[in-house]
């Protein structure tokens, strides 16, 4: 019996080992592959990630893009002669997907816009091979791909390329129009009635309040980040942010939240601290803007909110003043705000009354982040002032009235160069449009006119400096006019790395214009002689001249009305629309340019 099992046992095992061995095929093959695999993997990732730093390297230089690569590639343990291309291109953020935001050559990034004139991206390509040293044949027989490598050749190499495209982007950060160089912060009545004007609500800021407020800057991703918290967007993308409805209140606690993040804050910080806050209690409505409106983050809007704690975060600031002033003027949908009569205590000056407009609509931000390029804008205001003077006119026993029109010229702002190396300079070209100033009466109507062109000779009338009469007979009167208007005016600025730390602005003047701008409407700068068009009537029914004589007959009366006026034009008005002015962000024939931030770009990966 026993014997029968052992004869059955020893015929078993004669049928199994050939089993055995057909199975050993498979298991080895499987084992070959597997290695191969693995040696083609562990070559394709060391391949990969030198070519990455090649192209992070050549994103440098990238007139040098081919020697850079082929060194980082022998420095990484390759051979140069494993570069297949090192090609420059062009960085295109808005694209949707990675592979689309490289464009190869000088080439626009959409359909009619401009070729840009420099390269901001390069692309390398890298190649090498990995021999099949196990499964060769298996391979060969077309059982087998692997991936990026494709197929092996006839003697069993497995072919590998890698791709890595990277760009440098210098940023700048630029803001136009502020007019804070000509601002008073003492006249705080003034301040007051423009901002409350223009919130639609009463104000009462103190002189140190506005000091503080225009001395201070904060970060303008901080910023950001900070409103992200309170308008609900703290996760997304900073066009999100922008393109979304924010409230002034929450405008004015983002900035709060940023000044609280200093551990001692005091000084001017302080100040703007105490302004934000005694605003934020005295803002009515909460009126919303469009954010985007207001500011432009270029190539960060694509990035992640809670960028500005990245070590390669633009550091540009936002003038605390501006930030508050522009977004109460975007606010307000009306853009049109009204001052009653208002007493500043000017000398010589009893009241004033001040009707202002933004004549178009939001073209461009104010402030602007972001690559060669982008561009900010100032918008068109018109004003009217009238000034009631105090009875210093001894001759006649009474004051006089004197209207003024402002049309402050809208101006625009490009970034047009960003040096690095060997040092820090930004170049901006800037543009302000024609500007005028005149004494004289405007209808109300055509404040709000956007499409009507003021025409000096139809439109503005003279108007009553001097009245003496009884009742509605007037017995001397003087009416008058003047114009000063200015041309276009252009200016190639450069700022340096001093410049934009301490935030200096640089001015680009329109043509004819001067220091002392509304001086002019009283006296030529050029002959020295009254720039006054003046009228006299003796006898008068309303607004009716009944006998209208000749200057020479009272000319004592215009020889003082020209005394009385030159001073309080010079010294008073230029001073007092520069202010009023200024508080709106504007200023007449002139624009304030300031760089505010400037960052070097670090290379990185965009595919």
């Amino acid at each position: 019996m026993i014997g029968r099992l052992i004869r059955r046992g020893s015929g078993d095992g004669g049928s199994i080992a050939p089993f055995a061995a057909l199975m050993l095929v498979p298991l080895i093959g499987t084992a070959a592959l597997a290695t191969d695999v693995g040696l083609w993997y562990a070559q394709q990732r060391h391949l990969q990630a030198a070519t990455d730093v090649s192209a992070l390297s050549a994103a440098l230089r990238i007139s040098d893009a081919t020697a850079i690569a082929g060194n980082l590639l022998k420095a990484n343990g390759f051979e140069a002669s494993n570069l297949t291309s090192a090609v420059p291109g062009v960085y295109c953020p808005e694209a949707a997907t990675p592979a689309d935001r490289f464009k190869l050559g000088l080439t626009a990034c959409q359909a009619g816009d401009p070729a840009p004139d420099e390269y901001s991206a390069v692309q390398v390509t890298a190649h090498t091979t990995v021999p099949g040293v196990l499964s060769r044949s298996l391979l060969q027989s077309g059982e087998g791909q692997m991936g990026q490598g494709g197929s092996p050749n006839k003697e069993g190499i497995y072919p590998i390329s890698t791709r890595s495209t990277a760009a440098r982007i210098d940023e700048a950060g630029l803001q136009a129009g502020t007019g804070l160089l000509t601002l008073d912060t003492t006249q705080s009545p003034l301040l007051n009635a423009v901002l409350g004007g223009v919130l639609g609500t009463k104000i009462n800021l103190t002189a140190v309040h506005y000091n503080g407020l225009v001395n201070t800057d904060i970060d303008a991703l901080t910023f950001l980040d900070a409103l992200a918290t309170h308008v609900g967007a703290s996760v997304g993308t900073y066009d999100g942010l922008l393109t979304g409805k924010v409230k002034v209140g929450q405008i004015l606690q983002a900035a709060i939240d940023v000044l609280n993040k200093q551990d001692h804050i005091a000084g001017l910080d302080l100040d703007a601290l105490n302004a934000l806050l005694a605003l934020q209690s005295q803002v009515a409505g909460n009126p919303d803007l469009a954010l985007g409106t207001l500011l432009d983050l270029g190539v960060w809007k694509k990035q992640e909110v809670g960028g500005s704690t990245k070590p390669s975060a633009l550091q540009a600031g936002l003038n605390l003043y501006q930030l508050v002033t522009l977004s109460a003027q975007v606010a307000n949908s009306q853009n049109f705000i009204s001052i009653p009569s208002l007493t500043l205590g000017l000398p010589g000056v009893a009241s004033v009354q001040v009707a202002a407009t933004v004549i178009e609509k939001p073209q461009r931000p104010p402030f602007a982040f972001g690559p060669k390029g982008i561009s900010v804008h100032t918008a068109q205001v018109r004003t009217q002032i009238k000034l009631q003077l105090l009875d210093l006119f001894g001759l006649l026993g009474q004051g006089i009235q004197l209207p003024v029109y402002i049309e402050a010229a809208a101006g625009d702002a490009e970034l047009t160069s960003i040096t690095c190396d060997p040092e820090v300079k930004v170049g901006v070209a800037a543009d302000v449009k024609a500007a005028a100033a005149y004494i004289g009466t405007l209808p109300m109507n055509l404040m709000t006119n956007f499409s009507h062109k003021i025409n000096y000779q139809t439109d503005i009338q003279p108007a009553p400096l001097v009245d003496i009469g009884v009742l509605f007979i007037g017995l001397v009167r003087l009416t008058g006019r003047a114009k000063l208007e200015l041309l276009e005016g252009h200016k190639d600025m450069v700022f340096d790395k001093q410049d934009i730390d301490d935030q200096v602005a640089q001015q680009v003047w329109g043509g004819g214009a001067v220091d002392n701008l509304l001086g002019s409407l009283g006296i030529d700068p050029v002959t020295g002689k009254p720039n006054l068009d003046l009228k006299a009537c003796v006898l008068s029914l309303g607004n009716i001249c009944l006998l209208p004589v000749d200057l020479k007959a009272v000319s004592t009366t215009v020889t003082a009305l020209n005394q009385l006026l030159a001073p309080v034009i010079k010294g008073v008005l230029d001073p007092l629309v520069d202010n009023l002015l200024a508080a709106l962000g504007v200023r007449v024939g002139v624009m304030d340019v300031t760089v505010t931030g400037v960052r070097c770009g670090v290379p990185v990966l965009i595919e």
